[in-house]
């Protein structure tokens, strides 16, 4: 049986997320290409550009006007909250594309807990599907370091988020 779920919800957090705050602090240079892969709404590019960063791309194969591949070499590319929200076969499919792409720095975040599962959850593949019908896969920090994906170094910012460099 296939159950058919959303990987993008609207209402989502309008705050931008930690790792927008992790940049602006740690990259001063303002021109670097970043590429916020699996955007969704844009919060974080949005973020980015009203911090003057100037050289933001979003790609969200769910998103219209967002889905064309992205080509070209970037300084950072964010993964905010993708990996997580995708079954077991989309997530290989992504890990395998955020391998494939030219980059100095990846930084990943993810649901490291669901606090929130009760009996309205429902287990789905390796994650539950939510009352509001979205899916949500816990990735511990130990499998954000076995990710399949090139790189020179791995270290965890916190807890549910990795960076990766090249």
């Amino acid at each position: 049986m296939v159950v058919k779920y959303k990987t993008t919800t609207r209402n989502s957090t309008k705050k931008s997320s930690s790792v927008v705050s992790y940049i602006s602090k740690n990259y001063k240079r303002k021109t670097i290409k970043i590429l916020d892969f699996g955007s969704g709404t844009g919060r974080n590019s949005k973020s980015l550009r009203r911090r003057k960063f100037t050289k933001v791309t979003e790609y969200d194969p769910n998103i219209k006007g967002k889905t064309r591949k992205p080509t070209g070499s970037y300084d950072v590319v964010i993964c905010n909250y993708v990996l997580n929200i995708l079954p077991q076969t989309q997530r290989s499919r992504v890990i395998k594309e955020l391998d494939r792409l030219r980059w100095k720095t990846l930084i990943i975040e993810v649901r490291p807990k669901i606090d929130d599962i009760d009996r309205h959850w429902k287990k789905h593949s390796d994650g539950f599907v939510s009352p509001a019908n979205t899916f949500q896969k816990v990735i511990s920090d130990s499998s954000l370091k076995r990710l399949r994906i090139r790189a020179t170094t791995k270290e965890i910012l916190w807890k549910g988020c990795i960076k990766l460099t090249r």
